[in-house]
């Protein structure tokens, strides 16, 4: 059986990465034509043209992946039917199921390996890309790590940010203030501070000043001034500040892992209904995406036999009708959840779930 597995590997894998490289190679082609001027224009090197490219192909992964898997399972379970090597392989003994194990081995393998660049590679890598050729356009320098004027609010610690320049890599932040509020939202404690640095996990602010405030708002006693202060109660952290900038400000989903997403939803149980919809209709569309790559590797099995049976055109053609036709589904439904027609588990996950039970009915038509 080993064997199997093993030839089995071999027959879809070549396809496989011969699709995923050219899929890659067209996107990357038709993206250089677009910007080629503007790389030109700056006299932009051609590592960082290149390093652009590295960093744009892991919002790729996700788009390509499940394109590629299923021709891959096409072309070779065509080829097996053709040959009849299928036949020869169940005629022996070997069930389907057995046979077509090493194919969803692949479509799994393929689902995780989208799933961890989606939530560790992709959000850094798209945001970099992203403010690459925004600042080329420009005419500006590439910085990716710093975020200017950044407003935050931590709802259970109820302190309220603002922050002129925030260094997320260094970590250190310039121009800031902070507002602590009672629970009727008057200021207890304003914070104001020319630098601030995280040392070890805890906040260090650089020529601080201190003002305490009365429930009216009113000033008590004189403001105090800090050279250093030390806050080891503040828990938020770069990433937590950077959130609302990033998430808030640039509206890209693709520029957050679903962690992140969901611990700005769950440290923010004050936000409109709709903008919570919206975040939880993204997080769950970023988790259901990527095991489409491992169900259309089942879908593609009763339709590389049926195209190995009949016309291979016609087999290939339906084939692609269908897989588009789920795109569509997918885009509708997560236009639905987006206008809160249906819940946000319910519109990301539905299109997976429709081809995944149609798959499994066909396959085992072909048992």
């Amino acid at each position: 059986m080993k064997l199997l597995d093993s030839y089995m590997l071999r027959r879809i894998g070549s396809p496989y990465a011969y699709l995923l490289a050219a899929f890659c190679m067209i996107f990357i082609i038709f993206d250089l034509f677009q910007n080629l001027s503007e790389f030109i224009e700056a006299s932009t090197p051609l590592p960082m043209v290149f390093k652009y490219y590295a960093f744009l192909l892991p919002s790729l992964v996700k788009w390509v992946t499940p394109i590629s898997i299923l021709l891959a399972a096409l072309y070779t379970l065509w080829q097996l039917t053709k040959r009849n090597e299928l036949n020869a392989m169940r005629a022996s003994g070997v069930s389907f199921v057995r046979i077509m194990r090493p194919i969803m081995i692949l479509g799994l393998a393929s689902s995780l390996s989208v799933l961890a660049i989606n939530e560790a590679v992709e959000p850094d890598a798209t945001q970099w890309a992203d403010k690459f050729i925004r600042n080329l356009k420009k005419g500006g320098e590439v910085n990716t790590h710093i975020l200017e004027q950044v407003n935050h609010t931590n709802e259970k610690a109820r302190r309220v940010w603002n922050i002129v320049r925030l260094d997320i890599e260094a970590p250190y932040m310039h121009g800031i203030q902070i507002d602590e509020l009672r629970t009727n939202n008057s200021v207890k404690r304003k914070i104001s501070a020319k630098e601030g640095e995280w040392v070890d996990g805890v906040l260090f602010l650089y020529s601080a000043t201190v003002s305490m405030f009365g429930e009216a708002n009113n000033p008590m006693g004189a403001p105090s001034n800090m050279p250093v202060m030390e806050c080891p109660d503040f828990t938020e952290t770069p990433d937590d500040l950077a959130g609302d900038a990033m998430i808030g400000g640039l509206n890209q989903p693709t520029f957050f892992s679903a962690a992140e997403t969901w611990r700005y939803i769950r440290n923010r149980p004050s936000l409109e209904q709709k903008t919570r919809n919206n975040l939880l209709v993204d997080l769950h569309f970023r988790l259901a995406m990527p095991w489409t790559s491992m169900i259309v590797a089942l879908f593609g099995i009763p339709f590389g036999v049926y195209i190995g049976r009949r016309d291979a055109l016609v087999g290939v053609i339906s084939a692609l009708l269908v897989f588009f036709g789920f795109y569509f589904l997918m885009s509708f439904s997560i236009w639905l959840g987006k206008n809160m027609v249906l819940p946000p588990v319910l519109c990301a996950w539905l299109p997976n779930a429709a081809v995944l039970g149609s798959s499994v009915a066909m396959v085992m038509r072909l048992r």
